[in-house]
């Protein structure tokens, strides 16, 4: 996770003005909220497909890692290009037991960019609920999509998060359970 952490930021300036994205490549099963052809829930398979088609050509090829404790947890990671719009983002996902709790779409550039996005998903999933003061979700049964932003001077960076609730509280098979405390 740390190694994707760093590469995330080192590529602010990478990502730039995009167009508004078309629909998803492929139809996500019915229930699930898509985003460019991936949702959360989706097989580490599936998602690995998805993202060598359209990996940035010269990027870093898809790197996953595992985690120390268990291989059941896996992240992932590369950047994307998709081949609909022209959009780069860096396409992220975390697997237990093989199926995506959350994948997140990551970029920067400048106001333009988070206007055009939050326009985007707008006309995508309707109108969002307010999430403190710089995040907007959309809600699904056990899924949601949430946009974040931030901004340093004038640069914005934007991740758009597909969060599936039902997959992620399977993390706790693999949490450690704390000794009990001596008294």
């Amino acid at each position: 996770m740390r190694t994707l952490t760093v590469t995330l930021l080192l590529i602010p300036g990478l990502l730039a003005g995009q167009a508004t994205p078309a629909a998803p490549a492929s139809p996500a099963p019915s229930g699930l909220l898509p985003y460019r052809g991936f949702h959360a829930g989706v097989s580490a398979a599936d998602f690995e497909l998805r993202a060598r088609k359209i990996t940035r050509p010269g990027a870093t090829p898809l790197l996953c890692n595992t985690s120390t404790r268990t291989a059941q947890v896996m992240e992932c990671g590369v950047i994307i290009h998709d081949p609909d719009d022209g959009a780069e983002f860096y396409l992220s996902g975390h697997f237990i037991d093989g199926k995506a709790d959350v994948v997140s779409f990551g970029d920067s550039g400048t106001t333009e960019l988070v206007v055009r996005t939050q326009r985007e998903l707008r006309a995508h999933y309707g109108a969002p609920h307010p999430v403190g003061t710089a995040a907007w979700e959309w809600r699904q049964g056990h899924q949601f999509v949430r946009l974040t932003w931030r901004a340093r001077g004038a640069r914005r960076w934007i991740f758009i998060q597909l969060t599936d609730t039902d997959v992620m509280r399977g993390i706790g098979h693999y949490v450690p359970k704390e000794a009990p405390k001596k008294g």
